[in-house]
């Protein structure tokens, strides 16, 4: 009797057992995990199985809130170390009784697939807090809000992802920002406002990026002071733009397929290690900017370009070659150009709506494959070596300007299209030199010289040489006479020669003798050491 309560017993376990085990097995088949409710968020870890002894939940988690009468409380993924799937957040419509949505994980380490959240908690007060501190590895992390500026904090640490996208979000952590080192596709903060753990306002944000194969990206974040990454080397693309309150970018990156700068009106950019870029370029709305190393663009695009910058001198210096054209436009400080090294431009040239540039200089510019178009108030132009033009060739500036050189070797000799310049067509009195301000050809100072012109400068230099060292010897000679006659006797006291040396000697030709007292010269002299008789003739000059 006692055997058959206890089997009953032990039957009704096993039913229970076995029902809460088809339960379980039931409420993880999906691959796809749905958290509406608090019941709900126990499946991140009633799911985790362990694998090669690591707790590894093999589904993806979508957390939703939709209407009033859903709630999202704290989800905790406990001893999970591993997801294999994405986590998705979509909120719309917050209730008011929503509390701050918070994925916790003090173990989690790696989430192979996504983070992605939508949705808008700003209409509610709430924020949504992803709080994963031991977060090394996640594939990408994005964060798109639909209303103004929904309060996202992410405590973490990651830094290994494929892509971060931040947009329209207040009071994004500063510090995770600054941890992503690698993302492989894109990293974009967008329209956002970020702050730092103490909850300051962003202000100034260092950013460790090493390389992002894909876009990067920093647009509409008004809190945003200064801008370093200091250690890029390289991008696919880089947009920096509508960041109102930013006054200094700088970046060490040395490659980028293409950049734009655009509507950062108080910025000063400087990239002073960036040597190649891609294709199309942009720079505009600028206060500084310094490209000193830049060499080339190398893919076929639209214009490397420089328009409505407020900064005073465009120096590139070390610009030699573009695969685009070059266009410089509506600077309205401009005053200075510096095209020190530029030798080709496989597009076009355009240069027009700088008020104050008045000077226009590339001496080593000898190709442009398509046109060039230069106007403004121009009083001089140089391009002395310009050897072709496919396109068409187009000058207008100052009535001063001289244009009778450009006719003389421009028009015929170089352009394949049409021709115009406007200016003053006669020809100046002096021939036109390249001017001294540093941009003039880099050829040999006796290039263009004849043979024969050659031999003669030769021929004079060594002349002029033997004459300065005649004339030196000649003035030798004669201060060392004037010394010796200078201390000859009158004639009075010249007598014959004495055996004992003391009187007076006369020498053919010369006369030597003793000076009397007075006319001794007193002047002090250096001391000459004495010399020992070392058997070697020794001329003191």
């Amino acid at each position: 009797m006692a055997w058959s309560s206890s089997w009953k017993v032990s039957a009704a376990v096993g039913v229970v057992l076995l029902g809460q085990s088809s339960l379980g097995q039931s409420r993880c088949a999906p691959s796809t995990l749905t958290i509406k409710s608090y019941g709900d968020a126990a499946l991140a870890t009633e799911c985790a199985t362990v694998i090669d002894g690591v707790s590894t939940l093999q589904h993806s988690l979508h957390f939703i809130s939709l209407g009033e009468k859903m709630t999202l409380l704290p989800c905790d993924f406990g001893d999970v170390q591993v997801v294999i799937g994405n986590l998705l957040l979509l909120l719309s419509t917050p209730p008011s009784t929503l509390s701050d949505l918070v994925l916790s994980g003090t173990k989690l380490e790696n989430i192979t697939g996504d983070i992605k959240a939508f949705g808008d908690l700003a209409l509610s007060g709430r924020r949504g807090i992803l709080d994963f501190p031991a977060l090394r590895s996640l594939s990408s992390f994005e964060v798109d809000s639909l209303g103004d500026h929904s309060p996202v904090d992410v405590r973490s640490t990651s830094h290994a992802m494929s892509s971060v996208r931040i947009t329209g979000t207040r009071d994004f952590n500063l510090e995770f920002l600054s941890s992503v080192t690698q993302p492989r596709d894109f990293y974009f903060l967008r329209n956002t406002l970020a702050r730092h753990d103490n909850g300051s306002a962003m202000g100034n944000l260092i950013v460790r990026l090493r390389q992002v194969s894909g876009h990067l990206e920093f647009s509409g974040n008004p809190d945003l002071a200064m801008l370093s990454i200091p250690h890029l080397e390289s991008a696919g693309a880089m947009t920096v733009s509508n960041n109102t309150g930013l006054e200094v970018f700088d970046s060490s990156i040395i490659k980028l397929r293409s950049i734009s700068v655009n509507a950062n009106p108080t910025a000063r950019l400087n990239l002073p290690e960036l040597q190649s870029l891609g294709g199309s370029s942009l720079f505009s709305n600028l206060a500084f900017l310094d490209l000193a190393s830049l060499h080339n663009t190398t893919e076929p695009g639209t214009d490397l370009s420089f328009s409505n910058n407020t900064f005073t001198d465009l120096h590139l210096p070390a610009l030699d070659a573009l695969a685009t054209g070059l266009s410089i436009k509506d600077n309205p400080l401009l005053d200075d150009v510096h095209l020190t090294g530029l030798r080709r431009v496989d597009g076009s040239l355009a240069v027009r709506g700088n008020p104050r540039l008045l000077t226009f200089s590339a001496n080593h510019l000898l190709v442009v494959k398509g046109s060039v178009r230069l106007a403004g108030p121009f009083t001089n132009v140089e391009m002395f070596r310009l050897e072709e033009v496919a396109g068409d060739f187009d000058l207008a500036g100052d009535p001063s300007m001289d244009c009778s050189w450009f006719d003389e070797n421009v028009r015929a000799k170089v352009v394949k299209g049409s021709y115009s310049c406007t200016g003053n067509h006669t020809a100046p009195a002096v021939a036109r030199r390249p001017s001294a301000d540093g941009e003039t050809p880099n050829v040999p100072q006796d290039e263009g010289l004849s043979t024969g012109a050659k031999a003669g400068i030769g021929v004079g230099a060594a002349v002029g040489g033997g004459l300065a060292i005649g004339f030196s010897v000649w003035a030798l000679l004669a201060w060392k006479r004037k010394r010796i006659v200078a201390c000859l006797p009158t004639g009075a006291e010249i007598g014959k020669p004495e055996v004992d040396g003391t009187g007076r000697a006369d020498l053919p030709g010369l006369v030597v003798s003793e000076p009397v007292a007075h006319q001794l010269d007193t002047r002090p002299r250096p001391r000459t050491p004495e010399l020992g008789d070392t058997g070697v003739l020794v001329e003191l000059q």
